[in-house]
């Protein structure tokens, strides 16, 4: 298990004492050999219902690289049972909140659903039905094999997931986690549905099983309740699995692999100690020491002082079956690998020599500390932290014992784990780079006349955009229709977001489960969705199943029927989509800083609606509102991917038959006037966190010139999503915030400006007056050229970042010709970027960042 929980975890950071508040875990085993952990929170109405089941990846025997474990996780998870169909569980799931899900790893498959406390016993009576009365039938083992299949195909498209992979095959040469969790494609392809069935069998009893409750219940009555729900179960016999020990490393390995990318990524991985090692607690630290913050060594050394990586992490990864690995992984330009490794390298080794700094030492064990306990804030992250923990040292309080123990890491205790590991014989380097003959290729874009994108016109005025990316056989389509809330009023808020997901509920010649199903067997996925601007309908499928895909994708757009029985049910998910955005602080803080920054102009509305406007609409509103924008002249439709451009573009003329342009009226829309006054807004809240948002006038999405300037102010103050920036050194630095960000909210009409924070409620007030200073400093054009340089550096690579798989370029291009932007502003946006000068940021700066909209969501009054 590793205890860096995902690779970008530096997002978040809070200031915490030493004192960890520990909750009392109930653990038992049944008489059939469940092990059940019950964990009483009654701050909300919410319970998690998790299963851990101790088979994974490593526990595949005759299967091993067969990903069998994931392969079944799909099929269980909502599939048949002997006491439901797949669909009658999909019904209870939707009463219940739907909120299920399950993922597998090298050591174990997890499940979970969670809900209201109303509806907990539904969840865990599901559960248990999955775990212990699967069927697998013929039809959904070959749905699932062709969806399988396709998630694989993805993933080799994905220049990080083969960097982990190829770390893990050149750090593991015996043990089982060398094999990838969701296998080789081969193996994949000779799983049948006996091999699952067997596997299941012997896998899947209730001896092998974890099972943890969190949230509002009562133990006693809880216990009573998993009692029934998995008494059918019967104990069995377990192979007596020993997995063989990976033999000591003699001398550096080397694995370097070629891809069609455009930028490096390279990982340094030490190999060091299990979970339960000693170790364990000061190698933790020492990660973080190495890169957590914009100040850390790596990142400041490599990233800023240098410029030879264009992000750089690590992590101590220490799971509890075999020893683990102290990583180091970057992301740069090819030419600058060599460069690179050997700074890490000198960097690493320093270490072995000098005591790391008092200073570094109580940032570190703080930093780790607080990511620890912000993790565990919610039930659902409670479940999963305890089920890992008792899974893996069978100590489901292990939490608090990691908790003591990081405390006690002291400067020479990381002096002896980097001499102890920082040895290269015990290194291994896994390296992904472009093609050699595209190493040359600055970009990374192939522009050529034959893939570039292409516009046409159809004669019912329906703009088609065609773009051929070979790389793999898949294929986006993406149709955006001008909308959203700026054609909304408060009586109808959430009329956009009800029609778009109605679209797939049912057509006359398709019900809504016909219309899952067929995507679900072709391994694609269709969806539809609303925001402030447009709606839109997505899908994606493989090349050989584009007609069959566009058929349907046209079908849901031109001829939804609107069935009363499913505008009743989505009416009701809406409205409770709305009521969880309560439990959620971010939501709460977003639509707070709108209500209050926003007075007539429509983005004081929001894009989910409004529960009092839902509980009005009519099957006949979504009627006409459909047949007012669902039109081919209000409508872009973009298809990226493996294509053929005139056959694709007579597939769509086709599919679009008999669709007819209508005259389409906007509503006229409102333009606040710019503030002239500081407006500020205090909402009182359960939640343990003070948010704020701190927001300015903003510009338009057409405003090149001042847009841009914005976006690198934004570089400048916070990184552009990425930790950095003044923002970040002086409030986190300072160990004031967790999370802090800029950014540049852009519509229609004119949007806004605005900070966001996460902080301590007693620290709220001083977090708003450092912003504010922030925000002094940029009109005052206090940048350097060297800040100038680093921003405009990020904005640029994160624009180029953002362009890379199907679905971006589809969306994109989509959303700039709706916008009136055309197909070349993407283009352009690099060199852009690059022009921004100092005098820009501190103009825009001058004419937006005056008179604040304050508002903060704080459990304090």
């Amino acid at each position: 298990m590793a205890r860096l929980r995902t690779v970008f975890y530096g997002l978040f950071m809070l200031f915490v004492t030493a004192v960890y508040v520990r909750a009392e875990v109930f653990h038992t085993t049944l008489d059939h050999g469940l092990t059940v952990l019950i964990e009483e929170n009654h701050a909300n109405p919410i319970v998690s219902v998790q299963v851990f089941v101790r088979t994974g990846s490593i526990h595949e025997q005759e299967f091993l690289g067969s990903g069998i474990s994931h392969f079944f996780e799909h099929l269980i998870s909502g599939g048949t049972t002997s006491n439901r169909t797949e669909e009658e569980s999909r019904a209870i799931l939707q009463t219940i909140g739907n909120h299920t899900n399950a993922y597998t790893t090298t050591d174990h498959t997890a499940y979970y659903i969670h809900t209201t406390s109303q509806h907990w016993t539904t969840a865990l009576e599901l559960l248990a039905d999955w775990m212990l009365n699967s069927t697998i039938t013929e039809k959904e083992f070959l749905r699932e094999k062709g969806v399988v299949q396709r998630e694989l195909e993805q993933g080799l498209d994905n220049p990080l997931r083969q960097l982990f992979q190829l770390t893990r095959e050149t750090r593991y040469k015996v043990h089982p986690a060398r094999y990838p969790v969701i296998g080789y494609k081969e193996l994949v392809q000779q799983v049948s549905r006996e091999d699952l069935l067997s596997y299941y069998h012997r896998m899947y009893a209730p001896n092998n099983m974890i099972l943890v409750v969190v949230g509002d219940v009562d133990t006693q009555d809880a216990l009573a309740r998993i009692r029934k729900a998995f008494g059918s179960g019967e104990r069995r016999h377990l192979p007596a699995l020993s997995l063989p020990p990976e033999p000591p490393q003699v001398g550096m390995r080397t694995a370097i692999k070629e891809m069609e990318i455009s930028q490096a990524h390279m990982n340094l991985a030490f190999r060091t100690v299990p979970l339960t090692h000693p170790d364990l607690y000061p190698l933790d630290v020492l990660s973080y020491i190495l890169s957590k913050g914009e100040s850390s060594r790596l990142v400041k050394r490599l990233k800023h002082d240098q410029q030879l990586v264009y992000r750089i992490r690590s992590g101590s990864f220490t799971p509890h079956y075999a020893p683990g690995s102290l990583s180091v992984w970057a992301t740069l330009a090819p030419k600058q690998l060599d460069a690179a490794k050997g700074l890490i390298l000198k960097e690493l080794y320093h270490l072995r020599d000098e005591l790391v700094s008092p200073a570094e030492l109580a940032r570190a064990k703080k930093q780790k500390i607080a990511e620890h306990v912000l993790g565990r804030q919610s039930v659902q992250a409670r479940a999963r932290y305890i089920g890992v923990d008792m899974l893996s040292t069978h100590d489901p309080n292990f939490g608090d014992t990691y908790v003591d123990h990081i405390q006690k890491v002291t400067a020479e205790s990381i002096r002896e784990v980097a001499r102890r590991y920082f040895r290269e014989d015990a290194l291994s380097l896994a390296i992904v780079r472009p093609k050699q003959e595209r190493s040359e290729v600055s970009s990374g874009q192939v522009d050529t006349e034959t893939n570039a994108m292409q516009k046409r016109e159809l004669p019912n005025g329906l703009t088609l955009l065609l773009e051929r990316n070979p790389a793999l056989p898949i294929v986006d389509l993406q149709a955006y229709f001008m909308g959203g809330v700026r054609v909304e009023t408060p009586e109808t808020n959430g009329l956009t977001r009800f029609m778009a997901h109605l679209l797939l509920k049912g057509t006359p010649y398709r019900s809504a489960n016909d219309i899952a199903t067929a995507f679900d067997a072709m391994g694609g996925s269709i969806e539809a969705n609303s925001g402030n601007n447009s709606f839109f309908v997505k899908a994606t499928c493989l090349t050989e199943d584009l007609p069959q895909a566009l058929d349907i994708f046209a079908d849901v757009i031109m001829r939804p029927t609107f069935p009363q029985a499913e505008v009743d049910k989505t009416r009701r998910l809406m409205i409770a989509a709305i009521q969880r955005q309560q439990d959620d602080w971010r939501a709460e803080l977003r639509n707070l800083f709108h209500a209050t920054h926003f007075n007539a102009s429509p983005y004081r509305l929001r894009p989910a609606g409004r529960a009092t406007a839902l509980e009005q609409l009519s099957r006949a509103d979504v009627t006409a509102f459909h047949q007012r924008y669902a039109v081919p002249n209000n409508m872009v439709l973009a298809i990226v991917g493996d294509i053929d451009i005139e056959r694709t573009a007579a597939l769509v003329e086709r599919a679009f038959t008999g669709f007819q342009p209508r005259e389409t009226t906007f509503p006229d829309i409102a333009i606040d006037p710019a503030p002239t006054h500081t407006r500020r807004d205090i909402k009182q809240t359960r939640k343990q966190v003070a948010a704020i948002q701190v927001g300015f006038a903003g510009t338009t999405i057409d405003n090149v010139k001042d847009r841009y300037a914005m976006h690198i102010l934004d570089a400048v103050m916070s990184g552009i999503g990425f930790p950095s920036g003044w923002l970040h050194t002086e409030l986190r630095g300072r160990q004031l915030v967790y999370e802090v960000h800029a950014f540049n909210w852009l519509g229609l009409e004119p949007g806004y400006f605005a900070i966001m924070a996460a902080t301590q409620p007693q620290q709220a007030q001083q977090v708003v007056d450092l912003i504010l200073k922030n925000v002094d400093k940029a009109k005052a054009g206090d940048i350097s050229d060297d800040e100038l340089k680093r921003a405009k550096q990020l904005a640029v690579i994160s624009t180029q970042l953002d362009e890379q798989t199907n679905d971006q370029r589809a969306s994109a291009a989509a959303l700039d010709e709706l916008y009136g932007l055309g197909l070349t502003f993407r283009a352009q946006e690099a060199e852009q970027l690059a022009n921004v000068t100092k005098a820009d940021v501190q103009r825009v700066a001058n004419a937006y960042l005056n008179h604040p909209t304050i508002v903060i969501t704080t459990p304090t009054p």
